[in-house]
């Protein structure tokens, strides 16, 4: 008994310690393939992202 409460302690502050780090996370697409090919960060601290995808659009492979 005392090994899985030590168990359920240690999985508890790992998923408290890790969330820690994330700043931020978004996840976007739909349930086909999507992908970003090029990342960049703008002047404003901002991002672009240039990609594609076979979720959205007219079908077959969208930019």
């Amino acid at each position: 008994m005392k090994r899985i409460i030590f168990t359920q302690i240690l999985f508890t502050l790992f998923i408290f310690f890790t969330s820690l780090y994330a700043q931020w996370a978004r996840t976007y697409g739909g349930s086909n393939k999507d992908g970003a090919f090029s990342i960049q960060q703008t002047s404003n601290g901002g991002y672009i992202v240039a990609g594609g995808t076979e979720s959205f659009g007219a079908g077959s492979k969208d930019i």
